[in-house]
């Protein structure tokens, strides 16, 4: 579990960094959230009807997508957002939580799709 902690913070410390905001809104936060969903549903999809072993779920589930998304920092950059814009800090958090959801059900769909078509 630590192991991949350690990755999806430094794969969050870099794709958020690569992303530059635009017009002051984190494009980077709303990215990893987005991304991390997408895993998580991925992998939930497989620990629910695949085979999905107990020690993978903790590395990459709780450990890898546990540390890239990160409430702590959307959070935080909400109630920024919202001393200088509060329609921005709507936007910002409404995009997590929508792409988030949609992402975490894309994530379970493609599961579906790759589990599906094994031989």
């Amino acid at each position: 579990m630590a192991v991949g902690g350690a990755l999806g913070a430094v794969c969050r410390y870099l794709l958020s960094g690569l992303v530059p905001q635009v017009r002051g809104f984190p494009v980077g936060t709303v990215l990893v959230n987005t991304l991390g969903s997408f895993i998580f549903g991925f992998l939930a999809w497989l620990m629910m009807f695949g085979s999905l072993s107990p020690k993978i779920r903790a590395l990459a589930m709780v450990g890898f997508c546990g540390s890239l998304t990160t409430l702590s920092t959307m959070a935080y950059e909400t109630v920024e957002l919202l001393k200088a814009s509060p329609v921005l800090s709507i936007l910002y958090l409404t995009a997590n939580i929508v792409f988030g959801i949609a992402a975490m059900i894309g994530g379970m769909a493609a599961a579906h799709v790759v589990w599906s078509g094994r031989a």
